[in-house]
């Protein structure tokens, strides 16, 4: 788990629209988790299911303190 990397994957996922599509349009979350994790491996950053969920929290509770 590095939060480097998934920083680094995170740009990654925004600057390629293709894989942002691809991401953005998964419903499951098992199965978003899943790809998010194969897709983060083949670019040799170490992202796990973890670092993803608590990405997801923050990025809800940001969210949500905006409308507060």
């Amino acid at each position: 788990m590095s939060a480097e990397d998934f920083e680094r994957f995170r740009k990654v996922v925004l600057a390629d629209l293709e894989l942002l599509r691809r991401l953005a349009d998964i419903e499951d979350w098992a199965e978003f988790t899943e790809v998010a994790m194969r897709e983060s491996a083949q670019l040799h950053l170490e992202i796990d299911a973890d670092d993803i969920r608590l990405a997801h929290q923050a990025s809800r509770r940001a969210w949500l303190e905006r409308w507060i």
